[in-house]
């Protein structure tokens, strides 16, 4: 209602009060969204880990199975886990929420807008499982994880228009091989 934009990566919604909106500017986050938001009243962004609130403009929110990873692009955010922790973030600073508790050592590299609007999912120590679950939104399939990748961390990128690249930069850095099954099942193993 107040000019705010967000831009909602496949898979994710966002859910917010019309009726409330002039007195609390709050929408909740399910998947990966890029705000840019008006000036105006505090704006905050709900997730599963935490809570981010805008002091500025432009910034990415990834917020799936247990991690939410926010990246400022322009201004100020305020990020608060689940235990009250709070960090604020400038223009180029990033941060991550595991489990519902902030971690303080985490520093992708940050380009000058989020990856996944230029059609790429990038990775900075993301557990496999993310990356796995990131390959089956964005191309509509099943993956069958045949090994165990419990205890793996990635770190790299796939496009998002081919899935033979995508499979292998993914599965290449830990010599796995992939089988596609159909349109909609993959087996890694």
């Amino acid at each position: 209602p107040d000019n705010s934009t967000v831009d909602l990566n496949i898979s994710s919604t966002i859910e917010y009060s019309k009726e409330n909106w002039d007195d609390e500017r709050k929408v909740h986050l399910e998947g990966e969204g890029f705000f840019k938001v008006e000036k105006g009243n505090k704006f905050t962004v709900d997730t599963d880990h935490g809570t981010i609130e805008v002091l500025g403009t432009e910034f990415n929110i990834r917020s799936r199975q247990k991690i939410t990873e926010v990246i400022c692009y322009e201004g100020k955010v305020r990020v608060t886990d689940l235990s009250g922790e709070s960090t604020i973030l400038t223009q180029g600073m990033a941060t991550k929420i595991t489990d519902g508790l902030m971690e303080t050592d985490w520093t992708p590299p940050v380009s000058g807008d989020a990856d996944w609007k230029n059609g790429a999912s990038s990775f900075h120590a993301a557990p496999f499982a993310n990356v796995v679950e990131e390959l089956e939104n964005q191309y509509k399939i099943t993956v069958d994880l045949k090994t165990d990748m419990q205890d793996k961390v990635y770190y790299g990128a796939f496009p998002h228009d081919n899935l033979e690249q995508a499979l292998q930069m993914v599965v290449n850095p830990y010599a796995l091989k992939y089988t596609i099954k159909s349109d909609s099942v993959v087996v890694i193993e």
